[in-house]
């Protein structure tokens, strides 16, 4: 008695289960002239609705028993419309061709654009704004360095060394040396030197070095002070 009573359970948990096989709709999409038409999207109003993107006229859907409808839409324009329209019955778990027919005069080719495009045109918009980014950003970073370089060049003569500007062996410092200590009578403090001359301290002290070996000048100290004392040349 026991053993008939599983029996008769598993019987009927068999027969509730639902049935998970489900039939098969395929086929395509064609113009008037009987050419499959690439890049539409087909619609079929199944729990939950199925939408398949036709890239090359052909597709297929899987549903239950049921009346149903299968639509082919496209979007120009933000405006859908749709194109084709079959209605199916199914009865059994089959396999079902339904075909759709356009004939009105539309180019679909041109009008719908898929979500891959769609994404690949963002993506592409995205990678050329960011490469243009990076273009400005580095003609801006090349500009300020070039900015930051003029400065330093006009703030100081380019070498450190003292330079021969022509083939006499005339220094043009020393030149301006000479006249600024004729202007205050023959000797002044190697300090006041540096007010009137824009260069640096070692640059100055090196050029009176050399005007000291070549005698044109002397140095002496006074308390913490250098002094120059330009030389009168014997005629």
């Amino acid at each position: 008695m026991r053993g008939n009573s599983i029996y008769v359970i598993v019987i009927l948990l068999v027969l509730l289960i639902p049935s998970v096989s489900a039939a098969v709709i395929h086929g395509a999409i064609y113009d008037k002239n009987l050419n499959p038409l690439s890049k539409t999207v087909i619609h079929i109003n199944t729990t939950p609705i199925q939408r398949h993107i036709s890239k090359y006229g052909g597709y297929s859907f899987a549903a239950n028993e049921g009346r149903y409808v299968i639509s082919a839409n496209y979007t120009l324009n933000n405006i859908t419309r749709t194109i084709a329209e079959e209605y199916v019955d199914i009865s059994d778990d089959g396999d079902y061709r339904i075909d759709l027919f356009v004939f009105d005069d539309i180019n679909i080719s041109e009008g719908f654009e898929t979500e891959e495009e769609k994404d690949l045109g963002q993506w592409l918009l995205l990678g050329l704004t960011a490469a243009l980014l990076l273009v400005i950003l580095g003609v801006t970073i090349w500009y300020y360095k070039r900015i930051v370089h003029s400065l330093k060049k006009s703030g100081e003569p380019r070498s450190s060394v003292v330079a021969i500007s022509n083939d006499t062996g005339r220094d043009p410092l020393a030149d301006k040396i000479v006249l600024i200590i004729k202007k205050n009578k023959g000797s002044m403090s190697q300090k006041d030197i540096r007010k009137y001359v824009r260069y640096s301290e070692a640059k100055v002290s090196m050029a009176l070095t050399q005007m000291e070996k070549s005698g044109s000048i002397k140095k002496t100290k006074k308390g913490r002070s250098n002094f120059v004392i330009l030389v009168k040349k014997r005629s």
